[in-house]
């Protein structure tokens, strides 16, 4: 009996969770996409949009798009001439940025990003979990042109847990940045966001271990009585 509570102790410390780990991603391959939001739902493009907006994924995943400014609906190639994919359906925000809240957490999202501003830029990405504890703020910078080619940066995020309930994004112009480290208010930018990308991978085989160990105690204990 006693070796049988150590082998089950054994396996709940295997399955006990860990710190979490949350990084910034630049591309869609390193978030290892298995969902999608597009913007086509909110309606037909160079429309103005009340906030909240209430938003359905491919999946059938839902979550909430706020922002304290204005939120439109652009298309590249027709209100905006930047480089997205020609015809992407885009969520514009004004410099106050936005919030992307997930009704169920994701381990990973992302989205590609440009301010309504030609030259440099640096993008901010911040994730919270279910208790809007942050689990990390990650900057890109980026260059924004008008090619129409898809090549405008990927900004995003992963954890090593299924724990990222809400993102918020905001765009600043480079010179906010001061040479002490700080960044000057004042220096936000209007942009627009692509697709939403996000993972929800399979729950792993280990998630089911503490059952298993359970059943093991209880036909130990079971062998025992019997005995």
């Amino acid at each position: 009996m006693k070796k049988l509570l150590l082998a089950v102790l054994a396996v709940l410390a295997l399955t006990a969770p860990a710190q979490a780990a949350t990084v910034g991603i630049a591309s869609v391959g390193a978030l290892g996409t298995t969902d999608t939001y597009d913007w086509g739902q909110l309606g037909d493009a160079f429309q103005e949009l009340s906030s909240p907006q209430n938003v359905t994924s491919n999946g059938g995943a839902t979550a909430v798009v706020s922002s304290d400014g204005a939120l439109a609906r652009f298309d590249q190639g027709i209100e905006w001439s930047g480089n997205f994919p020609n015809g992407e359906k885009l969520l514009y925000s004004s410099p106050y940025g936005f919030a992307f809240s997930l009704t169920n957490p994701v381990q990973g999202i992302g989205m590609q990003i440009q301010p309504n501003y030609f030259g440099s830029f640096v993008a901010e990405i911040t994730a919270y979990d279910s208790n809007d504890t942050v689990l990390g703020t990650f900057m890109e910078p980026g260059s924004s042109t008008y090619n129409e080619i898809g090549d405008g940066i990927f900004l995003g995020v992963l954890s090593d847990l299924i724990n990222i309930s809400k993102i918020g994004l905001v765009v600043y112009d480079p010179a906010a940045f001061q040479e002490d480290g700080s960044i000057e208010p004042g220096y936000l930018l209007d942009f627009a966001v692509g697709t939403v990308y996000t993972t929800v991978p399979a729950v792993p085989l280990p998630a089911a271990l503490p059952l298993f160990a359970g059943g093991l105690l209880g036909l130990g204990l079971f062998k025992r009585r019997k005995a």
